[in-house]
């Protein structure tokens, strides 16, 4: 038979799958000893769907013969339907000159991979191309073996090993039992780390509240230290991706704020209290302001409620607006403030509650006209 289009061919050969695997193993010979037919790379991964071992077994001993785009669709196919009995030939396929098949193995790899391949893995990390890197990495993600994470471990905590920055960057990414225990460990001891961008890294993936107060410190009783910057978009985005605001303003950023033995220390954490979306720390930021602390501390104050993302801040906005006591540029600062925090996406609040806000600018502007 000649169907009339490769759509209705590869429909027949479906059915013939369903219900004749031996004359739809004699179809698919065929049609690998056709190069141009449209169909087979569709025909290869249909005949690895089936669970028939005949199918599956044939497909497998052609892959030397086939060109580098079908053995891509073998290997995908493998790991798709998760046939972890061909483990060991995707890992042969580690080596490829082809990277469509490299990159095929690898993904293959993080669905059916074991301990087997972890070394295969952990050599491709090392890979000078950034992308067989990544899915190296993801494909050891998805890994249980707890051997592995012990050599992990031991590297992250060796500052001479040669293979450290990867193994910090693989044991946030894994995440294991007790990852976060060591990173925090390496934190607490200071800010000498030849990795320390590494571990920050780590932290804002698996930080926990331990972390923060760890940070906290470091801000705190380092103020002019060169990393400062570093340290609070860490504690920024470990802050943000905990979601416990309230929690760490009250155990976390007060006490630390208590602590702190200088202006420029409190200012330090002040800076990034835009970070929590707290009543309370906004509040604090305002009493900052309005008992006219320290400049640092003051302008660090201004500088977060600036950022703030809660419409709660509107509140202190319109009330310097209204204030007759206000100078013209603490006027045109609270409206710029107002109109960013109307137009910023990031900011979460009903359109009614926006325009409120807005409406307060306008009004303020047409009595200045």
């Amino acid at each position: 038979k000649n169907p009339s289009s490769p759509a209705i061919e590869i429909a027949a050969f479906e059915q013939l799958l369903k219900q004749d695997s031996d004359a739809a193993l004699g179809h698919l010979k065929t049609l690998l000893k056709q190069p141009g037919s449209q169909n087979r790379q569709e025909a290869i991964r249909l005949a690895l769907d089936t669970e028939d071992k005949k199918l599956r077994i044939f497909v497998v001993s052609q892959l030397n013969q086939l060109p580098a785009d079908e053995v891509s669709t073998v290997v995908t196919a493998v790991g798709e339907q998760e046939i972890s009995d061909y483990e060991d030939l995707v890992i042969g396929f580690l080596e490829s000159e082809s990277t469509q098949v490299q990159f095929a193995a690898l993904k293959a790899l993080a669905s059916i991979g074991s301990s087997t391949c972890t070394k295969n893995l952990m050599k491709l990390v090392k890979s000078d191309d950034e992308d067989i890197q990544d899915l190296a990495k993801y494909a050891l993600a998805q890994i249980d073996d707890p051997q592995m994470d012990k050599e992990i471990v031991r590297n992250v905590k060796d500052r001479n090993s040669s293979d450290r920055e990867d193994m910090i960057d693989l044991i946030a990414i894994r995440n294991s039992e007790g990852a976060t225990d060591v990173i925090n460990g390496i934190l607490e001891e200071g800010l000498e780390d030849p990795q320390l961008a590494d571990i920050l890294s780590a932290v804002e993936l698996i930080g926990n509240v331990d972390s923060a107060r760890i940070l906290v410190r470091h801000l705190i009783g380092n103020p002019d230290n060169s990393d400062l910057r570093k340290l609070q978009l860490t504690l920024k985005r470990m802050t943000i991706q905990l979601a416990l605001d309230d929690y760490l303003w009250k155990n976390v950023f007060l006490p630390g704020l208590q602590l702190a033995s200088s202006e420029e220390s409190k200012a330090n954490i002040v800076e990034i209290l835009d970070c929590l979306s707290s009543d309370q720390a906004l509040a604090y930021c305002e009493d900052c302001v309005k008992k006219k602390q320290q400049a640092v501390v003051r302008t660090a104050a201004m500088s977060a409620m600036r950022r703030w993302t809660n419409l709660n801040i509107g509140n202190y906005w319109t009330g310097v607006i209204k204030d007759k006591k206000s100078s013209n540029s603490e006027i045109k600062n609270a409206q710029a403030a107002l109109v960013r925090l109307i137009n910023s996406k990031s900011v979460d609040g009903a359109d009614w509650e926006k325009a409120a806000l807005g409406h307060e600018v306008l009004l303020d502007t047409k009595s200045d006209s």
